[in-house]
């Protein structure tokens, strides 16, 4: 009965009728899976990603294998003995005498037990027949009696089970039932003297009389053609669907079976629905209040998590399906059972194709704003006094020193690991080893905001030849500074590896004053375009830089604040004349062709370069393509496009995915970490890491023009197929330079050669044509503007 009742009253939306042909092959054709198909299904559910994508509709009976509800509903009730001892044919098959009935057996006339005859039901029901509906389960869903004459022990069990489920039917009915209104409106039944709740339970409500003045059964049916295809009492449902205090009535006087309460069933079959994909490590991983409490996180999901908005898996975002579909949000349903129960048969999308980008677009602030967060949650430090500041530079900066490197950065190199930060320690080594100082300055607090405006005393921390001396404040620092290279009588040249942190007053301040003999610009980012470093309008499209004022930059959250920011800038170099260095030459055109300053000159030098060795791939790709995304977990970097190719491929078991970085910002169950750190030491760290872990793919679906990838460099270093957007600046060029993948135009392209398969067919054509493994070598960079020193 738990079942027959959670199977028939499934459905809580009114207001979304399905055509009654539809009713049972759109709802229960294969929309729920149990947790081991749901682990081996080989092709992916794509309805996410395209409105048109509807499953097509099937029959009732084209299902298969325990996924099928259909299944579910029967398996309780079929005589699997019975059915081999009447089909000797299928018995000498060996198939499963379930799936068989299912397929074959209903439609042969076959009978499922001893007390159920396919054919007469068949004959007495043409509508189920011309409809296609296996007859018994339109019998076990309907409540429509047709048996055998030689009934068996089980088949009294059974109508034991449909007595109380019709007494249930009556009790909850009767309890609203209106007899005066009925005989009223009824003068037959009066006239007969027969049990006006009878004559409406058997037969009343199927000639469409109502039970009640403000219930009518003709147009209930007529929204609910579902509910008239069942056969179910239409009255009855609305009862069990509706919030009246009256459901919790006993059954009737005198039984002494107690009814399974209609909210207990529902909850039951919910859960049932619901557990195959519901991911109990991801739910924990994201909610750490569930995960310390203990609590069953299913059990939590479907008694609170799912209205405070905690999505179920990676891929189905419970707000977003609420504000798609208002019925489910008025219905005050879970959206996840919705979507599995109903929304996906009718084929409704999960998400908008572009939901996360419309999701980091409307998080995009202006870098003030950042700066003014950056702010609050700084830590307190204190700064180095006059006297002890100046002592440690009379001790660090000798007389035996006559060439001294100052560098800007935005952070501590020595703390923070990257493929800059890494280039910035090589840089500080080679000169160190030809005898010069090398001092290098980073705001002690970090931000990404390049203030144009007078600067407020913030401190800067002080590295000398990589020992970390302290921080200072600007006015401080500048001042010691000054007066310790004049007392050293040394030449001095400032290397402005990055603009974010600093303020243009205190940068114009230390030129002033340090007077360098050589002052060079780095273009490890486009922050002396923009205020946005990585020249991607509200966080997610590359714009190229457009002209201030125009449209296209008056639409970004950066655009206002874009306009003082460019003309610091010009002020900068107007002031410094630097000499521009470029790590790639993709970048030097973009950036010519989009700036005007003024400068010295400008040249390319590379932060590494490719040695590749005699050592190949093997040519045979595994059972499993083992994918991969190399670096830190950041949407401009392409993170959630990888994310959403893992939703959508995590059950099929062409691909495995991994995760290299050094921390794991965002944990999947789907994505196996790899904990990596490139460090200077280290240059070829995420090369043998992927080498080690026979990476055979790696996504690089950086949303900005890479400057310089170095990703890129040791995925192809590590012999993996990359692949890259088309417009992706050096990662497009170096995948192109060394024929390392392919380049594709969007996600919606990137997407189908997953799913298509396309992609297990090229990674085996490129692995077959020999694919050589190699290692980074970080370039002496320096050389490009010290040679002469």
């Amino acid at each position: 009965m738990k079942n027959l009742l959670s199977r028939i009253f499934q459905k809580r939306i009114t207001h979304e009728p399905i055509h009654s042909k539809e009713k049972i092959s759109e709802i229960d054709q294969g929309t729920y899976r149990s947790g081991h198909e749901a682990s081996s299904a080989h092709q992916p559910d794509l309805s996410i990603y395209s409105n048109n994508n509807k499953p097509p509709l099937g029959k009732a009976q084209e299902v298969s294998g325990p996924q099928s509800t259909v299944r579910a509903v029967l398996e309780e009730y079929f005589d699997a003995s019975f059915y081999l001892d009447s089909n000797p044919d299928v018995a000498a098959s060996g198939c499963d005498p379930l799936d068989h009935f299912l397929e074959y057996g209903w439609r042969e006339s076959r009978s499922p037990n001893s007390w159920f005859d396919t054919k007469i039901y068949l004959d007495n029901h043409p509508q189920v027949q011309s409809q296609d509906i296996n007859p018994f389960y339109h019998f076990l869903l309907s409540g429509e009696w047709t048996y055998k004459d030689n009934k068996s022990q089980e088949s009294n069990s059974f109508a034991y089970k449909k007595s109380v489920a019709r007494e249930t039917e009556r009790s909850l009915v009767g309890a609203n039932f209106d007899a005066a209104f009925y005989l009223a409106c009824n003068s037959d039944v009066a006239d007969c003297g027969r049990d006006p709740l009878d004559h409406f339970l058997e037969m009343g409500w199927r000639e469409r009389r109502n039970p009640t003045p403000w219930f009518s059964i003709e147009n209930y049916l007529d929204s609910r053609p579902d509910v008239a295809a069942a056969g179910i009492n239409p009255f009855y449902y609305h009862l069990l669907n509706s919030e009246k205090p009256t459901f919790v009535k006993a059954v009737s006087a005198g039984t002494n079976v107690s009814p399974l309460p209609f909210d207990s069933a529902m909850q039951d079959f919910e859960r049932k629905v619901i557990e195959p994909y519901f991911d109990r490590d991801y739910y924990l991983l994201s909610h750490e209040d569930v995960a310390k409490s203990g609590a069953d996180p299913l059990e939590h999901f479907l008694q609170q998590g799912w209205r405070e908005g905690r999505n179920p898996s990676p891929d189905f975002i419970i707000n977003e399906y609420l504000r798609l579909h208002e019925d489910v949000r008025r219905a005050a349903i879970n959206p996840f059972y919705h979507y599995l129960i109903q929304g996906k048969a009718e084929g409704r999308p999960i998400q908008s194709p572009n939901y996360i980008e419309n999701q980091i677009i409307n998080a995009a602030r202006s870098m003030e704003k950042r700066s003014e967060d950056d702010q609050r949650r700084s830590t307190y430090r204190v700064g180095l006094s006059n006297d002890v500041l100046t002592t440690l530079l009379d001790r660090l900066l000798t007389i035996n020193q006559k060439i001294i490197f100052v560098s800007l950065s935005h952070d501590n190199y020595t703390l923070n690991v990257g493929g800059i930060q890494n280039c910035i320690g090589n840089e500080q080594k080679i000169l160190n080893a030809k005898g010069h100082s090398y001092v290098h300055l980073s705001p002690a607090d970090p931000s990404l905001h390049f203030n144009s405006k007078v600067s407020r005393e913030g401190l800067v921390t002080i590295i000398i030849d990589g020992d970390r001396v302290g921080h200072a404040s600007q006015k401080e620092l500048t001042v010691a500074l000054c007066k310790k290279f004049a007392a050293l009588q040394a030449e001095v040249s400032l290397t402005v590896h990055s603009l974010l942190g600093f303020s243009l007053d205190f940068i114009l301040k230390l030129h002033t004053s340090v007077k360098p003999s050589r002052t060079s610009v780095w273009v490890h980012d486009f922050s002396t375009l923009c205020t946005n470093y990585a020249l991607l309008r509200n966080d997610i499209e590359f714009c190229g830089a457009p002209e201030v004022g125009s449209s296209a930059c008056t639409i970004c959250v950066y655009g206002r604040e874009r306009i003082d920011h460019l003309a610091a800038v010009r002020e900068l170099f107007e002031v410094t004349r630097p000499l521009v260095l470029f790590p790639s030459e993709p970048v030097q055109d973009v950036w010519h062709q989009r700036s005007a300053f003024a400068i010295t000159g400008s040249r390319v030098a590379p932060h590494a370069r490719l040695r590749l060795h005699k050592t190949t791939r093997a040519s045979k790709v595994g059972a499993s393509a083992r994918v991969a995304f190399v670096g830190m977990a950041s949407p401009h970097k392409g993170w959630h496009i990888f994310q959403e190719i893992v939703a959508a491929c995590s059950k099929d078991r062409r691909y495995t995915f991994f995760h290299f970085a050094t921390n794991a910002i965002a944990r999947s169950p789907s994505i196996r970490f790899i904990p990596t750190t490139v460090t200077m030491e280290h240059p070829d760290a995420m090369v043998q890491a992927l080498i080690e872990h026979d990476v055979d793919i790696v996504i690089q679906w950086s949303l900005c023009f890479e400057t310089f990838s170095f990703s890129t460099l040791e995925a192809i270093a590590a012999g993996t197929m990359v692949l890259a957007r088309v417009d992706s600046g050096n990662a497009a060029k170096l995948v192109l330079a060394h024929e390392a993948g392919f380049l594709l135009s969007d996600k919606f392209e990137l997407l189908d050669r997953f799913v298509s398969g396309a992609l297990i067919r090229d990674l085996e054509k490129y692995r077959s044509k020999g694919v050589s493994t190699g290692e980074i070598e970080l370039n002496k960079i320096d050389i490009a503007y010290t040679s002469e020193i």
